[in-house]
């Protein structure tokens, strides 16, 4: 393999585009699967350097490069194909993280924090974290963070139609109730990829276009409830019934028994991981801890679980 210096390059911003210092930046060659000897800081002026020459077995061309950023809270990745003499590229950094973060589950267990090099890497660890948010909001049909309708995982931000048949009865001074499966729906907005469509026959007419809402108007949405309203009076008939709607949802705060029961799910992983991960001795035993934490963990998720109404005429 050559080791002619390869120079990986860049700015590190932050999301209100200024300039981020003091980010760790550390690599992988994923062809080889080795990784950067050690992390690199962006300086002062957010610019990193790091030199593929510097891994021990060196780099080929068309070897898969992944750059991994970091700073409590936020970080970002990508990954390049080795060509040429070398690579720039500025990334922003983004919150990696909601319920927990990797230093709130080092404290809880007592050991060192997470570094980009240890056994168990950060980015190891925010993926863990990741996991179990979607394991959260899966079992709760809620979330404390922003969500999008119809998608299995936090990582897809692209949202997916519901479909819903208008066959429930109509509320006096109201109109026909549509539950949407989620709560704390945010407002409704074509920009961030939002839709709502009546069928006419033929096709969907986008509502959010061609009509008003508003409690007074064409249709309202109990935006905490996750409740639309549907109007009687626009040509509606029984075989022009269907809508499909496209939403974000979410809590704005992630409360403490949410970021609790992230902390110790991610405890827990690590507690069963083959990876070596040095924890105080003396107490319980780690199976005795981890039983102890499971009860905990299960208790206070039946009380966040959630329930909704269901549609007579649900798709």
């Amino acid at each position: 393999m050559p080791y002619t210096s390869y120079g990986v390059s860049g700015l590190v911003y932050d999301v209100d585009s200024t300039v981020e210092s003091g980010v760790q930046v550390t690599a992988t060659n994923k062809t080889t699967a080795e990784n950067y000897p050690a992390p690199v800081t962006s300086n002062a002026l957010g610019q990193y350097t790091i030199d593929l020459a510097n891994f021990s077995n060196g780099y080929s061309v068309s070897d898969e490069i992944e750059v991994y950023f970091y700073k409590p809270g936020k970080s970002a990745v990508f990954t390049f194909t080795v060509s040429g003499s070398s690579y720039e590229k500025d990334v922003t950094l983004s919150v990696s993280t909601t319920y927990t973060t990797p230093e709130k589950i080092a404290m809880f267990l007592h050991i060192q924090n997470f570094t980009t090099t240890s056994n168990v890497s950060i980015r190891a660890v925010e993926e863990l974290i990741k996991r179990e948010e979607d394991y959260i909001d899966e079992t709760t049909h809620n979330s404390w963070r922003v969500r999008y309708s119809g998608t299995n995982t936090g990582s897809d931000t692209t949202a997916k139609y519901e479909f819903y048949n208008l066959e429930n009865r109509k509320l006096y001074h109201a109109g026909i109730p549509i539950f949407l499966r989620h709560r704390n729906i945010k407002t409704l907005d074509a920009n961030s990829g939002d839709e709502f469509g009546m069928w006419n026959g033929s096709s969907y007419e986008n509502w959010l276009s061609t009509k008003t809402e508003g409690r007074a108007n064409d249709f309202w949405l109990d935006y905490e409830q996750g409740t639309l309203f549907i109007h009687q009076g626009y040509g509606l008939r029984d075989t022009f019934n269907k809508i499909r709607v496209k939403y974000r949802y979410g809590d704005v705060t992630v409360s403490k028994i949410v970021e609790d029961i992230a902390t110790k799910l991610v405890a827990i992983d690590l507690m069963l991981s083959e990876t070596r991960v040095v924890f105080p001795e003396g107490g319980l035993s780690i199976d005795r801890k981890i039983e102890i934490l499971r009860k905990d963990i299960d208790d206070k998720l039946s009380s966040l679980i959630e329930w909704t109404p269901l549609n007579i005429g649900l798709v």
